[in-house]
């Protein structure tokens, strides 16, 4: 079947709830980054850091604009869905690419703490079972599941209020994926309004609690439990088209 490559960005009417996991499936690849993309004031994962290490001032580092500095202020944190243009930075390593949209916290007088910034790799090495040397380890050393566990884990180092993974699974195997479904499921239960977009049903029907079928900007199926059938979801999708 194909879909439609139409993106829906008038959808950011539908809000998720607090302790819920939603998950809204894509008609096409594109049309969830398209979504994603659609709200300025979602942060993006740094795309030109400071090479000199040295937190800023008066703004949150880690962020291509201002205005996801304030989203991040306000515990809206967005997992891209191309890692390697839009969150990894190249030859850091594990540690400083966690810590990298929250340097205010691990500095003091613009010089970072990196002993403080190497217990929050150790933190996330464990806590998603990243496979790696040491904390010390550049992203170009993991496999790709791995790096994605790592920009998973950066967006969990301040626990957000709302939690956008846009694509989160593609690329990683089964292992990854649960891993990130857990921590994902967990950070709900924890009363986090997580926000998963997938153009894969079945990885949608995995990790949420409430499914959501978008078409044109349209919500087409709003589905919770039981009701989030497989059949129901793909039946809706192509009834969309």
């Amino acid at each position: 079947m194909k879909w439609p490559s139409h993106c829906g960005a008038s959808a950011s009417s539908r809000t998720a709830r607090p302790s819920t996991s939603t998950s809204a499936p894509a008609r096409s690849p594109a049309s969830s980054a398209c979504w994603a993309r659609a709200r300025p004031n979602w942060p993006a994962a740094c795309s030109a850091p400071n090479p000199s290490r040295r937190a800023p001032s008066n703004s949150t580092a880690g962020t291509s604009h201002p205005a996801g500095a304030d989203a991040i202020r306000a515990g809206i944190h967005l997992v891209p869905e191309d890692r390697h243009a839009d969150a990894l930075v190249p030859g850091w390593s594990l540690a400083q690419n966690i810590s990298l949209p929250f340097l205010k916290s691990f500095s003091r007088l613009g010089l970072v703490n990196t002993a403080k910034e190497d217990a929050l790799g150790r933190d996330t090495i464990d806590a998603l079972g990243v496979v790696t040397r040491d904390e010390h380890s550049t992203v170009e050393e993991l496999s790709g599941g791995n790096q994605q566990k790592v920009v998973v884990g950066r967006w969990l180092a301040e626990t957000p209020r709302v939690l956008i993974l846009d694509e989160p699974f593609r690329g990683v195997d089964i292992g990854a994926r649960r891993d990130i479904g857990r921590r994902a499921r967990a950070l709900a239960a924890e009363g986090a309004a997580v926000l998963v977009l997938s153009a894969d049903v079945d990885e949608v029907l995995e990790v949420a609690d409430r499914v959501v079928v978008l078409a044109a900007g349209e919500i087409h199926l709003d589905a919770y439990g039981e009701d989030a059938e497989r059949d129901r979801v793909i039946q809706t999708i192509s009834a969309s088209v």
